[in-house]
């Protein structure tokens, strides 16, 4: 997500002033808390007591006009989809209980801070604060559990919030606005209430807790209602995400209301084209002598994977591992989830015109199905490969006369962030869901090979 929200930049959109209401961190957040002005490293992906605080948005404001978008998303650890059918098959059942409550049980209580700040809790009908021990939650505590009432109402009273209103809501409502609400007060509520909620199913709270279906109930939520769902893989690991890609297609089955788009994005592409001399010579030319257009950022995403696909037909031993790790990532799970995603989707079912994904794997036009990104966090615009040091998410790159950190080279200026793989996938991203123009240049100056993997060819 680095990449991408630099690529937003490329395609010449610019984030707007948030409104204190907003529910999300902004973008600016997110480079603050996934980046270490100290030791030049970002942050990965760990397992984290998830809230709507923890997704990251802006209003952004294009050059040109229809672009203004908004857009928000969430960093989910694959681990939310581990143990997959009994942790999924109970968050459904979880979810069921809630929407089907119509008698009076939740209540939204609205807090208001002195600048105008909102918070809204989800409490029982007979909730009270008084007489709730305040106790300040540590860091620790927040960041690996959900806070108790004493923790919720201690952040209220030292922001100076004051209750305004309170309503009833349904369980429809809950889901409905699941990334504009208080999570730590509705999973206690949810606990406080579950015995008369879950009366006659025989589901019960422990097992919930057990399987950890409270600990992912607010990333579950979030993924029943995505637009966009994008798994990644790391190219160095031997693992593949074949499992996770088929827990995410049994989600898919699952939910009554998910339609996401779905992409696969291999990470660390940089280690293969390293192995490759001649390919980054060619990068390399292409930039120096054409620049750094957006069409010519797509020239250069393209000739990669024109190399990668020769390097797939002749069987490129020095490749061997890498290609190998690819094919059993994007194997049998992957085509069903996107023909899952496919058939759910109608915007795309009219974008794309011609072939279903079945007849598409059947036709086998490419060595790979649509929607399959390679990227690359450490490349400038010059095509410079910065190199891992002995900290994994720290990347700098010598010169004879100094050493250059990549985050502090490119949050300095945003166009030397070659977004190489990102910027793709992102247009792919805005394409599917019709908020990229087709007059602008990212669509306009696209290879047939590129067309396919945004499958509008």
């Amino acid at each position: 997500m680095y990449d991408m929200i630099h690529a937003f930049t490329v395609l010449g959109y610019h984030p707007e002033e948030l409104p204190l209401s907003y529910p999300h961190s902004s973008f600016g957040t997110f480079f603050y808390d996934n980046f270490n002005s100290q030791t030049g490293s970002m942050r990965g992906t760990e397992s984290y007591a998830c809230r709507p605080l923890n997704h990251y948005g802006a209003y952004l404001s294009g050059n040109y006009m229809p672009m203004d978008l908004a857009v928000d998303f969430l960093n989910i650890p694959g681990e939310v989809f581990d143990d997959s059918e009994n942790r999924i098959e109970l968050f459904f059942k979880m979810k069921e209980l809630i929407q089907d409550r119509d008698e009076d049980m939740f209540y939204m209580s609205e807090w208001k801070s002195p600048s105008g700040q909102a918070v809204r809790l989800i409490v029982p009908k007979d909730f009270s604060p008084n007489g709730i021990r305040r106790i300040k939650a540590s860091f620790g505590d927040r960041h690996g559990n959900y806070l108790s009432w004493g923790n919720i109402l201690y952040d209220l009273e030292d922001g100076k919030f004051k209750e305004k209103k309170k309503r009833k809501v349904s369980g429809e409502y809950i889901f409905k606005h699941i990334t504009e609400l208080n999570i730590d007060s509705l999973l206690q509520t949810l606990k406080t209430c579950w015995p008369k909620l879950a009366r006659t199913s025989g589901l019960e709270w422990v097992d919930l807790v057990g399987k950890r279906v409270i600990h992912y109930f607010y990333p579950l939520a979030y993924c029943d209602q995505a637009t966009d769902i994008v798994l990644c893989d790391k190219l160095m690991d031997d693992d593949n995400i074949t499992n996770l890609e088929e827990n995410v297609c049994y989600f898919f089955k699952k939910s009554n209301s998910v339609s996401a788009h779905i992409y696969l994005a291999f990470r660390a592409v940089d280690t293969i084209i390293l192995k490759k001399p001649d390919w980054h010579r060619d990068y390399v030319s292409l930039v120096i002598n054409y620049g750094t257009s957006i069409g010519n950022r797509n020239t250069v995403y393209s000739l990669f994977l024109t190399h990668l696909q020769d390097a797939f037909k002749d069987n490129d031993r020095q490749l061997e591992n890498t290609l190998d790790h690819i094919k059993r990532s994007v194997g049998d799970n992957f085509w069903t989830l996107l023909n899952y995603a496919y058939q759910q989707n109608l915007w795309q079912r009219w974008f794309s015109r011609k072939k279903t994904m079945y007849e598409l794997r059947q036709s086998n036009p490419a060595f790979l199905p649509p929607h399959v990104y390679f990227t690359a966090t450490p490349i400038d615009a010059r095509f410079t490969i910065f190199e891992n040091d002995t900290d994994v998410t720290r990347f700098y790159y010598n010169t004879r006369y100094e050493r250059h950190s990549f985050t502090r080279e490119v949050l300095t200026d945003m166009s030397r962030h070659m977004c190489f793989g990102s910027l793709q996938l992102l247009t792919d991203i805005l394409v599917q869901n019709g908020k990229l123009p087709w007059f602008t240049t990212a669509l306009q100056h696209r290879s047939n090979v590129l067309k396919y993997y945004q499958y509008q060819f």
